[in-house]
């Protein structure tokens, strides 16, 4: 039996960037005594509870020179607030170590570094769950790395047409959109109303701890247990998920949880989604307790790669209103700001959402001249 079971699959997506083609090769087993430097050594060790480990390295796209300050970085993408279950890897702390992660890309806990920006990602993560090609392919689609995203980055107005995003991509345009398994990008979004990301990233800690399937470590980290299934959400009852600090959302993500369990309504297929017209993409993720139209877009945008989904939040209204529209934040509907997004932003405007997020929220916007 799979050890991990939400490992989705990377379907056809019409409104998604184009996809690089590259051979899939088998990665090299690691053993933690011949590790050759920190990361690798210690990412071994914090694994070992879910067996021996290998090493993928996963190249990226290699940017036009023209594009080139905008290849992948990974500092970035995993800390704008996409996905809540990465961490810091201690033993990168180290001056003259590459930056680490650790976390868990879909159903594969991994440590995952990058030396600089455009160069390839490296992933630590188990080998004995799965055939090491299909978690290869499995990371790859995670992290995005065959997705081209120069088409995707010429589709935005110039910088003549508008130099906010123009200034947002100076140091945010390396952001590449993960792609996260539908059911936990759901529970993660309903899970953020009113909520900053540090509060989002200790409730994901908290539902992965309390909802293991197995005897605590000591050793493991609390953000290294899977993501609980919905029907274990469901089984175990409303009050068990306010004990994870989940307020008022307890009782939304608890009846979720109830009826993708139940498959009434099941969540729907990569395939489905990329079919549908965005509207009745949004109405059918709306169905779900405690989605409305900002969180359907989320996860419309970082499970299904939807990049033409524009969700506006407070942050968004602000920036956009402040920015473009020119309206006081409460004057600027967020019907008005999606439509005004797609005319200005184009088929893609889903990632300059996320960019100029990102950009303002971290307070670079102020920074950046």
């Amino acid at each position: 039996m799979h050890r991990y079971p939400h490992r989705h699959a990377n379907a056809g997506r019409p409104h998604a960037p184009v996809t690089i083609q590259r051979s899939v090769s088998a990665a090299p087993p690691l053993h933690p005594s011949t590790a050759g430097d920190p990361i690798a050594r210690t990412a071994a060790e914090t694994l070992s509870p879910f067996g021996p480990v290998a090493c993928a390295e996963l190249p990226v796209e290699v940017m036009p020179a023209d594009l080139a300050p905008f290849a992948y970085d990974l500092a970035i993408t995993l800390e704008s607030g996409q996905s809540f279950c990465w961490r810091r890897f201690p033993a990168a702390a180290q001056p003259g170590l590459p930056q680490a992660w650790i976390g868990w890309a879909g159903d594969i806990p991994c440590v995952v570094s990058q030396t600089a920006p455009g160069e390839q990602l490296r992933v630590i993560f188990p080998s004995g769950a799965a055939p090491i090609e299909s978690s290869v392919a499995a990371l790859r689609t995670y992290f995005q790395t065959d997705t081209a995203y120069t088409p995707l980055l010429r589709t935005f107005p110039s910088a003549a047409k508008d130099p906010h995003l123009a200034r947002a991509m100076r140091t945010c345009g390396g952001m590449r959109i993960l792609r996260q398994p539908a059911w936990e990008a759901t529970a993660s979004f309903i899970c953020s109303a009113q909520k900053q990301i540090l509060q989002i990233m200790q409730i994901n800690a908290a539902l992965r701890r309390s909802y293991a399937d197995r005897e605590s470590d000591s050793a493991r980290l609390d953000h290294l247990w899977p993501f609980p299934h919905p029907d274990a959400l469901a089984a175990q009852g409303e009050e068990a998920l306010r004990l994870c600090k989940l307020g008022f959302r307890a009782r939304h993500l608890f009846r979720t949880a109830g009826q993708i369990a139940a498959g009434d309504p099941a969540l729907p297929s990569p395939d489905a989604i990329m079919e549908l017209p965005l509207p009745a993409a949004v109405e059918s993720l709306t169905r779900f307790h405690g989605v409305g139209e900002k969180v359907a877009s989320c996860i419309l945008l970082f499970a299904y790669q939807r990049t033409d989904a524009f969700p506006v939040d407070v942050w968004i209204q602000r920036i956009l209103s402040n920015l473009y529209i020119r309206r006081k934040a409460d004057a600027a509907s967020p019907e008005y700001i999606r439509a005004f997004a797609t005319r200005h932003f184009g088929p893609h405007a889903g990632v300059a959402q996320q960019i100029l997020f990102h950009w303002y929220r971290t307070g670079q916007a102020h920074a950046s001249g």
